[in-house]
């Protein structure tokens, strides 16, 4: 059996059994937008990068799909909460589920995918006992709430403040980068890394979603709703500077573009004003430093099957296009 092929019957496996928990939590009727699944599929080649086969025991195997399905179900909690803070009204190309269900049933929807993450992490432990794994995982849905967090604050700012660019990387690196990061780092601990070689499987993780997230960020203001598949202009809209408005934002004052009230007008105003600033193009440089360091430790792990399973996901990050 080849490793792609024993990386797609795991992948397989996790996607049915997060299909499943969504069935057991009374959770079939709400159509949750389909994503890329990118941190189960990080968890699931670091693992086989450090030990490229299927796991030894059912047992064994059980536990690392359990920890991928738990991956994914902090995600989608998380984008749940982002959204109702976004007050976005489509991801993916469909109806966020706050609203078609409304907020309150959004968050206890987005509560019930976290309790059953860390319950599934917690089951995954007692097989293990390994009190560092489950506290990797506490501690990073902890950080991501605390990257909501600082993008709350930086929001709440008086108008015409401007956010530093070292708050915006603090709350990406929080919000978003973290989770890449815990997926690979927990893909060489099931492995049986030691916790200094599964370190450097977390850095990579790190690099990866920053670069991930800077990318997302240019494309809401670069790319197309339908190409994007979700609201185009998002961030401007609901006052989220992120770093194309941080880095543009002195010519967006001069403008008149940073107001209370923004017009769909404003959008084309804004998109022109930061491209002929340099804001997008800066941009676009941060990206490629988070990007090329992702790439110079991946360069440094084992090159077998399993690392070209992992370059074809970082080639489509590399890409500017959705």
């Amino acid at each position: 059996m080849t490793l792609e092929i024993t990386f797609s019957t795991l992948f397989n496996q996790v996607q049915q059994k997060i299909q499943d928990v969504k069935n057991e939590m009374d959770l079939s009727h709400i159509d949750f937008p389909e994503g890329k699944q990118l941190r189960p599929r990080l968890f699931i080649i670091s693992f086989l990068m450090c030990h490229p086969s299927v796991p030894e025991t059912h047992s064994a195997k059980t536990r690392l799909i359990n920890t991928a399905v738990a991956l994914e179900l902090l995600h989608e909690a998380s984008l749940i909460h982002d959204d109702i803070l976004d007050s976005a009204s489509t991801r993916r190309g469909k109806a966020t589920i706050h609203t078609k269900h409304g907020k309150a049933t959004a968050l206890v929807i987005g509560d019930i995918l976290f309790c059953k993450s860390v319950e599934l992490i917690i089951n995954t432990i007692y097989h293990i006992s390994n009190a560092f794994f489950i506290l990797k995982f506490i501690v990073t849905a902890s950080n991501i709430a605390k990257g909501e967090m600082l993008q709350q604050l930086i929001q709440s700012k008086e108008p015409n403040t401007k956010p530093s660019v070292d708050e915006y990387l603090k709350y990406i690196r929080n919000k978003t980068a973290i989770l890449f990061a815990a997926a690979c780092e927990l893909g060489a601990l099931h492995a049986g890394q030691k916790r200094i070689k599964a370190l450097e499987y977390w850095k990579f993780g790190e690099s990866l979603g920053m670069a991930f997230q800077i990318r997302d960020d240019l494309l809401d203001l670069i790319s197309n709703e339908e190409a994007l598949g979700k609201d185009i202009g998002k961030d401007y809209f609901t006052d989220n500077l992120t770093l194309p408005y941080i880095l543009g934002y002195q010519s967006l004052v001069e403008q008149n573009l940073i107001k209370n009230q923004r017009k769909l007008s404003d959008f084309t105003k804004v998109q022109k004003t930061l491209e002929e600033c340099g804001a997008i193009k800066s941009t676009k440089e941060y990206y490629q430093k988070y990007f090329n360091e992702a790439m110079e430790k991946l360069s440094k792990f084992p090159n077998n099957e399993a690392h070209i399973l992992l370059q074809s996901i970082i080639d489509k990050i590399g890409d500017l296009k959705p």
